[in-house]
């Protein structure tokens, strides 16, 4: 289904084409306030680690991670995704494994 918006004939597909970055968005700069800190992590190493602790939750900005548990692969991330939102959210250590297949800019 394609949403219209009447007042300026832009389709919801089409909005979405030209979205900002997060440091774009007022809310995202309303939530993390000083906090918000760029990470770059190299292809091949891990943004977080199945069982770890969890504080940090990261927006995907640039690149593609794969996401892994007990070793398999489950599901990949890329931009616009986050990573690390359900343990911190839940309080509970990292339920995956996110290793990065490309750089990626956090």
């Amino acid at each position: 289904m394609t949403i219209t918006d009447p007042t300026t004939g832009t389709t919801d597909d089409e909005a979405r084409s030209g979205q900002p970055a997060a440091a774009d968005v007022d809310l995202f700069t309303a939530l993390m306030g000083d906090d918000a800190l760029e990470v770059v992590v190299t292809e091949g190493d891990p943004v977080c680690s199945e069982g770890d602790s969890s504080d940090t939750w990261w927006l995907v900005v640039d690149g593609t991670a794969d996401v892994t548990r007990n070793g398999r692969l489950i599901g990949m991330v890329g931009p616009g995704e986050t990573i690390g939102e359900t343990a911190v959210i839940g309080g509970r250590p990292r339920s995956a494994t996110v290793p990065a297949r490309s750089d990626l800019r956090l």
